[in-house]
């Protein structure tokens, strides 16, 4: 699905919201899910529909952060070490668009209870953790996959968490929301990243042009000896040391010297 439009329709047509996703909802469309393989069926489910979002694989990956180190790493079994509930859940998957890299986590949680709370809260502390990463990494943007009706129910504390105020540079590169709504999210970051490469351009061209206007000011016959050699040593000019006043105007003004030849 290579058009905007399409992936939309296909969306709206398959796809439910996380309000929508009850416990009832869930067990029509998987039978079952409670323990063993049928546990996995919302993962596969998720999985399927955003590389039909995406157009692209959704790679099973064991990247997690160690919360004292502050790193992120691939293990996938850290609990058989000393320092494993330094670890974080993992992620589900990764996947590779528009030359920006993905780290995804899949969750759907229905009903109410206190194991579904714990999940969330514990779903809460990954995503600061993606948060905080983020301010020294940017190689990565983070999806967040929260379907179902208590998922939506608790939408309010994450949206708490990414409205802090030390998170508002870097909260654009993670998403938190349902499998409905991902693709707009999408959207909106590619756009983010074209109109700051635009800006950059902008930014480079002004710069150049200050630069030239500031070389064209600069009357270097008033200039000390020291000085000019200064500016040869900046401009990666080699041989300059033993050169007199004159010789080191004509380094420093190649095109005035040819005019004068002329």
């Amino acid at each position: 699905m290579n058009n905007t439009l399409n992936i939309q329709q296909y969306i709206n047509n398959n796809i439910t919201e996380a309000k929508d996703q009850t416990k009832e909802w869930r067990q029509q469309k998987f039978i079952s899910v409670s323990g063993g393989a049928g546990s996995m069926k919302c993962e596969i489910y998720q999985r399927a529909e955003m590389e039909k979002i995406t157009g692209v694989q959704c790679f099973k990956t064991n990247y997690r952060f160690n919360i004292r180190t502050r790193k992120l790493v691939k293990i996938s079994q850290p609990n058989r070490a000393v320092d494993g509930f330094d670890y974080t859940e993992d992620f589900d998957g990764e996947t590779t668009l528009n030359g920006k890299t993905f780290l995804i986590n899949f969750k759907m949680v229905v009903g109410n209870g206190g194991g579904q709370t714990r999940s969330l809260r514990e779903v809460y502390h990954f995503i600061e953790q993606q948060l905080k990463y983020s301010l020294e990494n940017k190689d990565y943007y983070y999806v967040n996959i929260l379907d179902g009706t208590q998922c939506y129910k608790h939408y309010n504390k994450f949206e708490y968490l990414l409205k802090l105020p030390e998170y508002k540079k870097v909260r654009e590169r993670c998403y938190v929301g349902d499998l409905y709504s991902f693709n707009k999210w999408l959207n909106k970051i590619n756009s983010i990243e074209e109109i700051n490469e635009e800006v950059e351009e902008i930014v480079e061209e002004i710069v150049e042009e200050i630069v030239e206007e500031i070389n064209e000011e600069v009357d270097y016959n008033k200039m000390k000896v020291s000085e000019l050699k200064k500016l040869c040593k900046e401009r990666g000019i080699k041989r300059y040391s033993k050169l007199k006043k004159q010789q080191l105007l004509d380094l420093l003004n190649p095109q005035e010297e040819e005019i004068e030849k002329q």
